[in-house]
């Protein structure tokens, strides 16, 4: 099975399947029906083409099974073909790697995924759901057909150093905006300063969500850019002599499971309660010339869904048991990055990420254990065997 996983996974890398690439993206889907198809005749592929709204871009999916199998249980293994732009579409191997764009993140998984399907598809309900916008939201594949299929269990085979992740933070972007009157820099005591405010605001903000100095699963805030001054309508760094009448911050929180998105608005809308009272009070002591101020939380940009699975699921436990077969240990972890396994999670089907050891997905020279997709293979095999 070796040379197999190799030879497939150096086709589909071969691929340019990047985000602003749609050609590319639908030919790789292309190439899957057509290898699929010359495999087996007990295959029924179903394609689904729905709207990105990151892209704006038709984006093309296909949903792989045997309809002679579909009084028994389930099993979706889910992966995306689609990858972020790179250095090298010209895959290589040698003992211990294959090198290229999109080996370990996550075109080594489909392949594992499609071979897996061919092996097991006449005897069990394994099903193939491959799509290509997952590094843009994935609102377009996986969002849309998750409201489409009901698997009884999903899979995801993305790179995860083979731990079995259970797992994923929940995710927000969103937008503050502080709009103040402004005035002349010379008299910062009789004006309010946008920029100030909104930096007494993040304080507030780091506070509310406890923002760790390392990686522990409590909730995090990043502020992805900030910009201020007297903005119009691109941002130019004017005169110093004018106290700032705007503040812009974008922020990407990640959220634990104990903690929704209506939670995280709550916090947030929280301390901005806290930063407005403490400016009355000050305005109240101080002779300003210019007391108007305003803070303005948009509606968030981007919602990501959480993706939580119980470690006492009954197919959590017989893949666990797969993992045990060849480990004698199964490391049951969480991550702060998402899936496109959490659409399937939000809607009430248990999920899971389970894969190979990848060394720089989405970084230059990228590439993936070999020894390790083999491990997968062999432990996703034997519990499609026995499930």
């Amino acid at each position: 099975m070796k040379k197999e996983i190799i030879k497939l996974t150096k086709e589909l890398v071969n691929f340019e399947s990047t985000s602003d690439n749609l050609k590319e993206r639908q030919k790789i889907i292309d190439f899957i029906i057509f290898f699929i198809n010359s495999n087996t005749k007990n295959a029924t592929i179903k394609q689904f083409k729905a709207k990105n709204p990151v892209s704006n871009q038709i984006i093309s999916s296909i949903h792989v099974f045997n309809p002679d199998m579909n009084k028994n249980k389930s099993v979706l293994l889910l992966g995306h073909v689609d990858v972020v732009p790179g250095d090298s579409f010209n895959p290589t191997n040698n003992e211990k790697f294959i090198f290229g764009r999109g080996s370990g993140d996550m075109k080594s998984g489909v392949a594992i995924s499609i071979l897996l399907f061919l092996k097991h598809h006449k005897n069990k309900n394994i099903q193939l759901l491959i799509t290509n916008d997952e590094e843009i939201g994935g609102h377009g594949g996986a969002g849309f057909i998750s409201k489409k299929i009901k698997p009884d269990f999903v899979i995801a085979p993305e790179p995860t150093n083979l731990d079995l992740r259970i797992k994923e933070k929940g995710a927000m972007q969103i937008q503050i905006e502080v709009q103040t009157s402004g005035g002349h820099s010379s008299r910062p005591w009789k004006n309010l300063n946008s920029i100030e405010i909104m930096l007494n605001l993040i304080s507030q903000l780091k506070k509310a969500f406890k923002n760790p100095l390392r990686e522990k699963w409590v909730n995090t805030i990043n502020i992805g850019g900030i910009i201020g001054g007297n903005i119009k309508d691109s941002l130019t760094l004017g005169s110093s002599n004018i106290i700032a009448n705007s503040c812009k911050i974008k922020l990407d929180l990640r959220l634990v499971d104990t903690c929704s998105h209506k939670n995280a608005l709550n916090l947030i809308q929280e301390s901005v309660k806290k930063i407005e009272s403490k400016l009355k009070q000050d305005i109240n002591h101080m002779n300003l010339e210019n007391n108007n101020f305003k803070i303005i939380i948009n509606n968030p940009d981007i919602l990501v869904e959480h993706l939580i699975t119980n470690k006492n699921n009954s197919f959590v436990k017989s893949i666990s048991k797969s993992i045990k077969t060849k480990f004698g240990v199964c490391n049951i972890t969480k991550a702060p990055a998402a899936s496109d396994a959490r659409f399937f999670s939000s809607v009430g089907i248990p999920s899971v990420v389970f894969g190979a050891n990848s060394i720089n997905h989405h970084a230059n020279n990228e590439h993936v254990q070999i020894s390790s997709l083999l491990n997968v293979w062999n432990i996703l095999n034997h519990f499609l065997t026995t499930y």
